[in-house]
Formats: C-alpha cells, sequence, structure tokens
C-alpha cells in the first residue's frame, strides 16, 4: 500500500472538545478472525430483535462451536494517547452470552509509518466480565465487562499529540472450545483518572442503511447517493468511514461508498432518466483517479484532483486532510427511462470515496451536500 494510503489512517477529531471516545457502536467490521470464531455484524431492523444491541441498532455476533471468540475490527475511531493515557483510561464493552465463560483481553492497535508499515499494538487491558476470576457472566442478558488499558507493544513508539485510527482485538485468555453464541456493543475507552476524566466522548455514527436504486430528481436534475450501489465489490465500514455525527453531517445522507485502497474495486448504480436530454454529470467524492462509464458506453478517466469545487474537510491530519468535493465530469447525452452508471478502480492504488452524483439539465453551484433546489 502507498504511503499516501496510510495517511489518511492519522486523522485527528474535527474538534478538540473530548477526551473519551467511542470506538465501536453501529459498524462492526471484523479485519482478523481465527480460531473458528463467525463473526457477523447484527442489524437489530433487520432480525426484528431489539434485545441483540444494547445501544443503538447495531451489534456483533461472535459464534463458536469450537475454538474462541478471537476477533479484531478495522476502522474504530480514533484516539490520542496524550489525552487517553495509559493507566488513567478505562476500556468498556457491553456483552451478552448464553454460554461462554471464558475472559478477553482487549487490545488496541494503531498504525504511523515512522514506526511500522502496519498496526501494531499500543493499549490493552485484561477485561473483567463480572464472573470469578474476570470471566463473562453466562445469562444471557446485558453486562458491562471493564479493564485499565496499559502500555503494550509499541506504545513508547507512538505519537502522543496525534489522534490515530484504531483497531480493536478482542483476544481470549480462556475458555476454549465451548459453543456459545455472544453479542457485543458499544466498545468504548473512557478517562477515569487525571485532567481529562469527565470529557464525554462525541456521539458515535449512527446506522445508514443503503437503499439501492434510489434517487431524488426535480425539474431538470436528479440525484443519486453513493452509498445506493446496486451492485458494489467495495467492503462496508472502513477507516474513511464518518466517525461521529459530525462528521456524517458534512455527507449526502450521512455516509458514502469509501474504502483505504481503490485496488479491484468496482459499483454500478442505476438512475432513471425523467426526460431526454444533454446533462452535466457532477460527482461529490474524495478526488481520486477513477474510471467512469454510462450504460456500455467507453470508459472515461477522472485524474485526481483535477478541477475540485467546493471542497468540505472532513477531518485533518499531520500532513493533509481528508475532504470531500466537487466535480464537474462533463456533459452527456442520456435518453429517458434507465441507465446504469458504472466505476472501477485504477492505478495507482488510491484511496476512494463517493458521496453523491448529478445530473442536472440546468446550471448548479455546489454547495455541501445541498441538493440543486436549495
Amino acid at each position: 500500500m502507498r504511503p499516501g494510503i496510510w495517511a489518511f489512517l492519522l486523522v485527528v477529531m474535527s474538534w478538540t472538545a473530548s477526551a473519551d471516545v467511542v470506538l465501536l457502536d453501529e459498524y462492526w467490521v471484523p479485519e482478523i478472525a481465527v480460531n473458528d470464531v463467525v463473526v457477523k455484524e447484527i442489524d437489530t431492523k433487520a432480525t426484528g430483535d431489539a434485545t441483540q444491541a444494547k445501544y443503538g441498532e447495531c451489534s456483533v455476533q461472535l459464534v463458536n462451536e469450537t475454538g474462541f471468540p478471537n476477533v479484531r475490527f478495522i476502522g474504530s475511531a480514533m484516539v490520542k494517547l496524550a489525552e487517553l493515557s495509559a493507566g488513567q483510561t478505562e476500556a468498556r464493552l457491553w456483552y451478552r452470552t448464553d454460554a461462554w465463560t471464558g475472559a478477553w483481553r482487549l487490545e488496541i492497535w494503531s498504525y504511523h509509518e515512522e514506526v511500522a508499515d502496519q498496526p501494531v499494538k499500543i493499549l490493552e487491558t485484561n477485561l473483567d466480565g463480572g464472573a470469578d476470576e474476570g470471566a463473562l457472566i453466562a445469562d444471557n442478558e446485558w453486562h458491562q465487562a471493564k479493564g485499565i488499558l496499559l502500555a503494550a507493544g509499541s506504545y513508547d513508539e507512538m505519537p502522543q499529540d496525534l489522534n490515530l485510527v484504531t483497531y480493536v482485538w478482542l483476544a481470549p485468555t480462556s475458555g476454549w472450545g465451548v459453543a456459545h453464541t455472544t453479542y457485543v456493543d458499544r466498545i468504548e475507552a473512557v478517562v477515569i483518572w487525571g485532567d481529562k476524566a469527565g470529557q464525554a466522548a462525541p456521539e458515535p455514527a449512527r446506522r445508514v442503511r443503503p437503499n439501492p436504486g434510489a434517487q431524488t430528481d426535480g425539474p431538470g436534475w436528479v440525484w443519486f447517493e453513493g452509498e445506493d450501489a446496486i451492485e458494489s465489490n467495495v467492503p462496508p465500514g472502513g477507516v474513511l468511514a464518518p466517525f461521529n455525527v459530525t462528521e456524517q453531517g458534512l455527507l449526502s445522507n450521512g455516509w458514502w461508498m469509501q474504502h483505504h485502497s481503490m485496488k479491484d474495486r468496482t459499483a454500478t448504480w442505476e438512475v432513471n432518466v425523467p426526460e431526454a436530454g444533454t446533462y452535466t454529470f457532477w460527482s461529490r467524492g474524495l478526488g481520486s483517479n477513477f474510471d467512469w462509464a454510462w450504460d456500455d458506453g467507453e470508459w472515461r478517466h477522472y485524474v485526481a484532483g483535477f478541477e475540485r469545487v467546493n471542497e468540505v474537510k472532513i477531518r485533518d491530519h499531520d500532513v493533509g486532510e481528508l475532504s470531500v468535493s466537487w466535480t464537474d465530469l462533463g456533459k452527456v447525452e442520456l435518453s429517458a427511462g434507465k441507465h446504469k452508471l458504472r466505476f472501477r478502480g485504477v492505478e495507482p492504488d488510491d484511496a476512494m470515496g463517493f458521496d453523491a452524483w448529478l445530473l442536472t439539465t440546468k446550471p448548479f453551484r455546489p454547495n455541501g451536500a445541498d441538493k440543486p433546489p436549495a
């Protein structure tokens, strides 16, 4: 992966008022799952069982017949070590299990290109699940497990004043080979000692469910969302996703299709054009290189950064910023009826992000996530 991609992992929050952080809440994307664990993100709106989540509408389900639940999650918000100091910060999670009485070690991993070429462990704690020797309580009710985070691995090598995107690893220390179903919800890092204690965490990002094929239209224009593709191999979640509701407010519909790598990524959107005409085709997104085509037409190439306008910063980091902006991709002739927009990633292997698309026959002055009537 190119160094520029990892730079996006070193993002900082859009404000500095808070020390506590919600690491995982509504989005649970496993990066590593070992020891026979089956990991599944649970959407209680889909299952119809609200008890499967403690907060919000989503949780993660871990199932083992053998082995034990050992999993690392990617893109779990940000920490600044100067604020979430080792020995002063408590990790907390909610869990519910029907049979597993093992114990967990919670590890926080992060990346910095001057330390290593991949994420490294920086903090860890043995969680106390409430039963004997810190084991979990297996009564199929929600309980909270806690533990003081201590320095681990490359903690001393990491910059203290950078907010770093993190990964959370739940690594069991006992309980091998117990068949069970376990749910986990809202993993937090909370400062309980020192001058940063008592500063509430920002509200974490809320669930946005894709609506494939959806669109909004008006006289002479059609708008459709990046996350509403009818086909896509872009993984969910990820480090470029909004981590809190403030960042969500900068994006159309509160979400976008994004990934830290363009390699082999493809997507297709379907749009119903109300009337035939010559449309100006606009894209709101990250501004990286990509190829696009309408229907079975020839591929056209967008060069990263070309004529980006109305740029809105989502987060800063030490060498630049993560932002979203508008680009005029030119004129397209479209007949009335259904059409497909195709996307494919191109080299260099760079990050991608698509917030919204717009077809319009009228002049358009971009203003953040506002649609043409605004």
